[in-house]
Parts: structure tokens; sequence; C-alpha cells
């Protein structure tokens, strides 16, 4: 069951990591200015789509009729939403790392290596946070 969580948090990042942002500039070219409404847009679309990953996954293991039940009592709980504020909040704060670190070092996509070390690193901070959260989640009774 924890693994089926990964899976839908991992899909969850293709989808508001690179899906949804990439057709939208307003996000991806604001993240290296802190406090910019795009890249807060960037981290609570990341927040919310966590969210839905944990609900979709409530629906897959508990049996229908008391799935419902699950959900409020879910959403409800005051540790779901502090998993979500602590992503919006260190998901921001790692896209703004990684903008001003390229920035910083003047990374070329289509000539440095170390530009795409750099994604490589942020995407696997990304992935290592949800683990964390999903650490959380069961720790605390919530899977």
């Amino acid at each position: 069951m924890i693994l089926l969580l990964v899976a839908f948090f991992l899909i969850k990042h293709c989808v508001c990591d690179w899906l949804l942002q990439s057709n939208h500039p307003y996000q991806f070219k604001n993240k290296g200015r802190y406090g910019h409404p795009g890249g807060i847009l960037h981290a609570g679309i990341a927040a919310l789509g966590s969210l839905v990953a944990i609900l979709v996954w409530v629906g897959f293991i508990v049996p229908s009729r008391s799935a419902a039940l699950c959900v409020v009592l879910m959403l409800m709980s005051s540790k779901v939403w502090i998993v979500l504020l602590a992503e919006l909040f260190f998901h921001y704060h790692v896209d703004w790392l990684k903008v001003k670190l390229n920035h910083w070092l003047k990374l070329d996509m289509n000539k440095d290596a170390d530009y795409w070390h750099l994604v490589g690193i942020d995407q696997m901070i990304h992935g290592l946070s949800y683990i964390a959260m999903i650490w959380f989640l069961f720790r605390y009774n919530l899977g």
C-alpha cells in the first residue's frame, strides 16, 4: 500500500512539476524572484496535487462504502494539512534555490552538464520530500 502512495506522488509530481508548469511561463519564469506569486502558485499547485494523490490513495485502499467517511476525516486532520503546508513551503524553497544557483553559476542547458546535474538534484530532493511526507503520514497513523 505504501508503494501505491509513492506511485501516486510520483504521478502527481510529473503532472504538477512538468506538465502543468511547462504551459504556464508565469510560474517557471518567476520562481527565482523570492516571494513572487508565480513561484508560490506553482508550489501551491504541487501541494494541492499531493492532497489529490492522498485522497485517490484513500479511495483505493478503503472499501467504497467507508471511503467518503475516510476522506472527510482526512480533510479534517490537522496532520494532513501540516504535511501539505510543509510541502508548499519546502517545494517553493527548493525551486527558488535551484533557479538562484542556476543564475549564479550561469548554467546553460545546451552547454553545461552541471545544468542537468542541478535539475537532477532538484528532482531527487522533491522525490525524497515525498518519502518524508509519507513517513509522517504513516508515523501518525494516517495510512
